[in-house]
């Protein structure tokens, strides 16, 4: 269809008289002809754009490691499936090499809170993480974050993936727990931290935001 649009201007036979509309159309047709020839780059390319805006698998890191590019923040693609106490999630943090690098560690209440995607509902197998995303061992579960509870220091607050909801848990409990790191320092291990206190209320809400 196309080489007959470009051959006929070459004619000899008298051209129909094209109007405006049609003239449109014969330029739709043509680019349609053009995109569907060359795979339709364009459009391949915007789809990859905005599929893979926010996060980037590093492949520095051995693919093992993700950046998001909303908070600078580098996450290990691959949490972990063992539920562990508190203590021992901050501990299993420090002494990982993901990727060949030290520097792990628990996050924060905001830091975790940061992948919840409120738009995304999750369900017993997909957890509320943004659409797309590149963490394939993450769970709809609760996950520890390094941000311990002011009034009770037994506890330490979980987000919960499930839900995309807070709550406090006994630091002796055994629950997931997720590894990050920022994105150009901390590249020696770091002791477990006890975070910033909060104050919890007994509620799956904070009384108090964590600072």
């Amino acid at each position: 269809m196309l080489k007959q649009l470009l051959q006929r201007t070459h004619s000899h036979e008298p051209e129909a008289v094209i109007g405006p509309t049609d003239r449109k159309w014969t330029l739709v047709v043509a680019l349609g002809v053009v995109l569907t020839a060359i795979g339709s780059p364009i459009l391949a390319g915007t789809e990859q754009t905005a599929t893979g805006a926010r996060f980037q698998i590093l492949s520095e890191l051995s693919e093992e490691a993700v950046l998001d590019r909303e908070t600078h923040l580098i996450w290990e693609r691959f949490p972990s499936t063992e539920p562990v106490s508190w203590s021992n999630a901050a501990r299993s943090c420090a002494l990982k090499g993901i990727g060949g690098y030290h520097g792990w560690r628990l996050p924060t209440f905001f830091e975790l809170m940061s992948l919840v995607d409120p738009s995304v509902r999750g369900t017993a197998t997909k957890p509320a993480l943004p659409t797309g995303h590149p963490f394939s061992s993450a769970r709809a579960t609760s996950y520890w974050s390094k941000t311990a509870v002011s009034d009770d220091p037994s506890k330490a607050y979980l987000v919960d993936f499930l839900r995309g909801d807070v709550l406090g848990g006994s630091k002796r409990e055994v629950r997931q727990h997720w590894c990050v790191r920022m994105k150009s320092s901390e590249l020696t291990p770091e002791r477990p931290a006890t975070g910033p206190q909060v104050t919890y209320s007994g509620s799956s809400t904070p009384a108090s935001p964590p600072s």
